[in-house]
C-alpha cells in the first residue's frame, strides 16, 4: 500500500475527516492536504493510541440504568472544555470555505479553495488529536465518550445526529452542505449513531435483571425493549427522545449549561468515529 493509501486509511479508520466536503476539486485537494498537513498523522496515532489502550466504540457497554455516574460526566464535561481552543479553530476554518466557484479544479483559480479546505482538514486533526488526547489522559474510551456526547447531546439537548456546519449558496443560489458527501453526510451519521446506539442499549438490556424497576412503571427491562423495538422500526429516532428515564435526567441535569456550552455542529459530524466497514475500497 502506497503512503497516500496509507494515510487515506488512516483518516478514515481513526479519525474519520477525508470526505469533508462535496464542492468539487477533490483530486487537487486530496493531493495537496495529504503533502502538506503532516499534523493529521498525529489524530490518527492518537485514536489508535486510545483504541489500543482503552478500546473502540463497541468494546464499550453503559451503566445498566443508563445514567453515567458524576465523577464520569465530570471528565467528559473536563474533556469537551479542555479542547474549545481547538474546537472554536473548527468553527473558523468552516466560516472561511471560500465560495464552490473557487474550488473548481482549474488551475489558478484552485489555489484558495483548497489552501482554506487544508486549514478546515488540519484543525479538525488538531482538534481530535486533542480530544483523543484528553480521553487518553483521564482513562475515558471512546465508547464511553461516544455514549455521554449522544445522551447529552442528541437526547437530553435536543440537537441531532446530523446537525452539521451551515450550508452556503453557490452562485446560482444552490443550497450546498459543507459536509455533504462520504461517511459525514447527514444520512450516514445518522446510521453511524442508530448502530451504534442500538449495540449500547442492547448491551444494557443484556445485564437488565427482570425484577430491575423504573420506578411505579414497567420494568426497566421492559423500557430497553420497548426503547430498542422503536429504534429499529425508526431510522431517524434518538434514544430517549420521548423523555429520558428519570436516572439519566438526573445524572444530566447538574452539567446541563456546561455541556450546552461545549457544543459545536461543526465537530458534531466527525464525532462518531467511522466503522472499518465504513472505509472506502478506494481509501484502502
Amino acid at each position: 500500500m502506497t503512503k497516500g493509501r496509507r494515510w487515506l486509511t488512516g483518516c478514515g479508520l481513526g479519525c474519520g475527516v477525508l470526505a469533508l466536503v462535496g464542492i468539487g476539486a477533490c483530486v487537487v485537494a486530496t493531493l495537496y492536504i495529504e503533502h502538506t498537513f503532516r499534523g493529521i498523522e498525529k489524530a490518527i496515532a492518537s485514536h489508535d493510541a486510545l483504541t489500543a489502550e482503552l478500546g473502540d466504540v463497541g468494546a464499550y457497554a453503559p451503566p445498566p440504568d443508563g445514567a453515567p455516574p458524576p465523577d464520569r460526566l465530570e471528565l467528559f464535561v473536563a474533556v469537551r472544555e479542555e479542547v474549545a481552543g481547538e474546537r472554536a479553530r473548527v468553527e473558523r476554518a468552516v466560516t472561511e470555505l471560500p465560495p464552490p466557484e473557487l474550488t473548481v479544479a482549474v488551475v489558478g483559480k484552485i489555489r484558495l479553495g483548497v489552501e482554506a479546505l487544508g486549514d478546515l482538514v488540519d484543525s479538525i486533526g488538531t482538534y481530535l488529536r486533542a480530544r483523543n488526547l484528553a480521553l487518553l489522559e483521564r482513562r475515558m474510551s471512546v465508547g464511553e465518550y461516544v455514549y455521554i456526547y449522544t445522551l447529552a447531546f442528541y437526547s437530553a439537548l435536543g440537537h441531532t445526529p446530523g446537525e452539521a456546519p451551515e450550508v452556503r449558496q453557490d452562485p446560482d443560489g444552490v443550497r450546498i452542505a459543507v459536509f455533504d458527501e462520504g461517511g459525514f453526510n447527514e444520512q450516514a451519521v445518522r446510521r453511524r449513531y442508530r448502530r451504534y446506539i442500538l449495540g449500547m442499549v442492547r448491551e444494557q438490556l443484556a445485564s437488565a435483571g427482570p425484577e430491575a424497576e423504573a420506578g411505579d412503571g414497567p420494568s426497566w427491562r421492559s423500557r430497553l425493549e420497548r426503547e430498542i423495538q422503536r429504534l429499529e422500526v425508526d431510522p431517524g429516532r434518538v434514544l430517549w427522545q420521548d423523555g429520558l428515564p428519570p436516572p439519566v435526567e438526573a445524572a444530566l441535569r447538574p452539567f446541563r449549561d456546561r455541556l450546552e456550552a461545549t457544543y459545536s455542529a461543526a465537530t458534531n459530524p466527525i464525532e462518531l468515529p467511522l466503522a472499518e466497514h465504513e472505509v472506502p475500497d478506494e481509501w484502502r
